[in-house]
């Protein structure tokens, strides 16, 4: 009875532990608020499920109360319970999932033209098997903390449109250009040229790499041009461009070691 009575407070509750995780993400990256979102239907779905229906919201109440007698019975019962549930299985399931999940790891070399000086950073990218989504871990600051992330970034692909955080980019055909715009005004992305094999290296190539140029309307001496290029094939950016008004390159970045794990 007394479990009953509490049953609408106890499912509350579950719900309401997800705000913590909710307030946590803000402040983290578009990966966490995906953990935070998962966690809270988990658990909402789960009083959807439960609550509503007299005869479904006896089932956990019945368990609960097998499970306590059979804890007062053998006390070792209740330790088996949490180590089976709260380790064994999830830990099993990481470990036969290990597989599923796609690990590339990624370094770049970024060039100042006109300060000449060189720096290089890495890319740490999990796809998900079965999946077009992926995570960008980036550390601009290896030698500092080479443990934690200065930046996380979300990549999604759907059909020919592929997602990176809050930017888009359609692998269309050449000519194909679009106006948008972003914290530093209005500009045009345009898909420039389709290379079927683009040589990165001497140990590194890639295939139908798409590369878009993206340019500001901003009448201005100084404005410059932006070239991304992106392997449509494997999702990556492979490459990065700032170019003067004379098509000059003042700035790049250049992928140049992939290493898949």
């Amino acid at each position: 009875v007394k479990l009953r009575a509490a049953a609408p407070f106890i499912l509350g509750a579950n719900v309401g532990t997800t705000v913590t995780a909710f307030i946590a993400a803000m402040f983290n990256s578009n990966a966490a608020i995906s953990i935070a979102i998962a966690h809270f239907l988990f658990n909402f779905i789960g009083v959807l499920i439960f609550f509503p229906i007299p005869y479904v919201k006896e089932i956990p109440i019945w368990l609960a109360s097998g499970m306590g007698r059979i804890t007062l019975q053998y006390r070792l019962a209740g330790f088996l319970y949490l180590l089976l549930t709260f380790f064994f299985i999830p830990f099993s399931l990481i470990y036969l999932n290990k597989d599923a999940v796609l690990i590339r790891e990624l370094m770049y070399e970024k060039n100042d033209f006109v300060s000449h000086q060189k720096s290089f950073y890495k890319v740490i990218a999990k796809t998900y098997e079965n999946q077009q989504v992926s995570s960008w871990m980036v550390y601009d600051r290896m030698p500092d903390d080479p443990e934690s992330p200065n930046q996380i970034y979300s990549v999604y692909r759907r059909k020919n449109l592929l997602f990176i955080n809050n930017e888009w980019y359609e692998l269309n055909k050449p000519g194909f250009c679009r106006d948008s715009e972003d914290k530093e005004g209005k500009y045009q992305l345009c898909l420039r040229d389709i290379i079927p094999h683009l040589i990165l290296s001497p140990t590194l190539s890639l295939d139908s790499v798409y590369v878009f140029e993206k340019r500001f309307y901003r009448p201005s001496l100084d404005s410059t041009s932006s070239w991304t290029y992106i392997s449509g094939l494997e999702n990556l950016l492979v490459k990065k461009e700032k170019r003067n008004t004379a098509g000059k390159i003042i700035a790049s970045e250049d992928l140049f070691s992939l290493e898949r794990k």
